[in-house]
C-alpha cells in the first residue's frame, strides 16, 4: 500500500516536471530593448522662419536708393524715375548710396539701378511707373546675386539710342517678373546670365535693335502670357548661346518683328538660336516676322502652337 503511494507521488513529481518544460520550450526568445536614452525620435518637419517685410512707398529715385535692402517690398508712385547718366545709383546687401561721377572717380557706370545681394526684395509700381536711362551705355535695371527677388508693373526704357541691354540679371536664383514693359534703346530686351529659376509673366519687349532675348547656362526660365513685337534685330530674336540652359515659353506671342536687312550675322534668319540647350514652346503664336525664314526649333520641342511664315 505505502509502495503504492509513494508510485503516485513519484509519478506526480515527473509530470509536473514535464509541463514546466513544455511551457519554458513554448516562452519565446526575449526581445531585447534599447535603454529609454537610447531610442531615437521621428525627425520633426522644419519650420520655415516668417520672414518679414517692411513695406515703404517712394516717388524719386532717391528714395528707392535709400530703401532698398533685403525683406522690403517698395512701392513705386505714378512718374517717370529719370536716371542721370553721371549718377551711380548703387543698392547693396550692407550699402546704399549715390555716386556722382563728375565729383568721385569711379568705374561705375552711371544711369542705371544696381541691386547686388539682396534678398526678399520686391518692387512693385503703381499704374504709370516708367524707370528712364539718360545714359546710351546703361543697363537701366541691372541685378546681381539676388535672392527671392520680384519686380513687377514697370516700363524700362532710354531717351536716347542705347549701346547696352535694358535689363540684365545675373548669378541669381527664384527671380520673378510680372507686368513688364521694355522698350526703348536698347540692343536685347534682356539679358539672362547663370540664373536659376526665372520666370517672366504678362511682360511686353519691344523695340529693341540686336536681338529681344540672350540667354546663357540658366536653368528654369520662364517665359508666360508675355509679347515680343515691333523689334527690328540683327540677330536671332531668342539667342541661347553656351550650354546649360533650359528654357519654356507658354502662351507667348511673336509677332511684327523685322530682321535688319543691313545685317550679315550668320544664320540671322532663325527666329530661335537654340545651340544645344533645352528649349520648349507650348500655345506660341509666332506671325509676321519678315526677313525671319526658318524657326530654329526641332517640332518635337513645340506643342499646340501657332507658327506661320518660317520652316521649321
Amino acid at each position: 500500500m505505502i509502495n503504492n503511494i509513494i508510485n503516485i507521488l513519484l509519478l506526480c513529481v515527473f509530470f509536473a516536471a514535464c509541463k514546466n518544460e513544455t511551457q519554458v520550450a513554448k516562452t519565446p526568445a526575449a526581445i531585447k530593448t534599447p535603454p529609454t536614452s537610447q531610442v531615437i525620435p521621428a525627425a520633426k518637419p522644419a519650420i520655415q522662419p516668417v520672414v518679414k517685410m517692411d513695406t515703404v512707398s517712394v516717388s524719386t529715385v532717391e528714395e528707392i536708393v535709400e530703401n532698398a535692402k533685403s525683406n522690403s517690398v517698395l512701392v513705386l508712385q505714378k512718374g517717370t524715375y529719370t536716371l542721370e547718366k553721371d549718377l551711380v545709383y548703387y543698392m547693396a546687401k550692407d550699402e546704399r548710396k549715390i555716386i556722382d561721377k563728375k565729383v568721385v572717380e569711379t568705374r561705375s557706370i552711371g544711369g542705371q539701378l544696381f541691386f547686388s545681394g539682396l534678398t526678399n526684395f520686391q518692387i512693385n509700381g503703381k499704374n504709370g511707373v516708367e524707370i528712364v536711362s539718360k545714359n546710351p551705355e546703361a543697363v537701366p535695371f541691372f541685378v546681381i546675386r539676388g535672392k527671392n527677388m520680384k519686380f513687377s508693373n514697370l516700363t524700362i526704357k532710354k531717351n536716347i539710342e542705347g549701346k547696352a541691354d535694358l535689363c540684365y540679371i545675373t548669378n541669381s536664383q527664384e527671380i520673378e517678373i510680372d507686368r513688364f514693359n521694355i522698350g526703348g534703346g536698347g540692343t536685347y530686351g534682356m539679358y539672362i546670365s547663370n540664373v536659376d529659376n526665372l520666370m517672366v509673366s504678362n511682360s511686353k519687349i519691344s523695340k529693341s535693335k540686336t536681338g529681344i532675348i540672350r540667354i546663357n547656362q540658366s536653368r528654369g526660365i520662364q517665359f508666360i502670357n508675355s509679347t515680343f513685337t515691333n523689334n527690328v534685330c540683327t540677330v536671332p530674336l531668342i539667342n541661347l548661346y553656351s550650354s546649360g540652359s533650359s528654357v519654356s515659353f507658354n502662351n507667348v506671342t511673336i509677332i511684327d518683328n523685322k530682321k535688319d536687312p543691313k545685317s550679315s550675322f550668320q544664320n540671322s534668319d532663325r527666329l530661335f538660336a537654340v545651340n544645344g540647350n533645352s528649349i520648349r514652346l507650348e500655345n506660341c503664336t509666332i506671325q509676321n516676322n519678315k526677313g525671319y525664314t526658318s524657326l530654329g526649333i526641332n517640332q518635337n520641342f513645340i506643342s499646340r502652337s501657332q507658327i506661320e511664315g518660317v520652316n521649321y
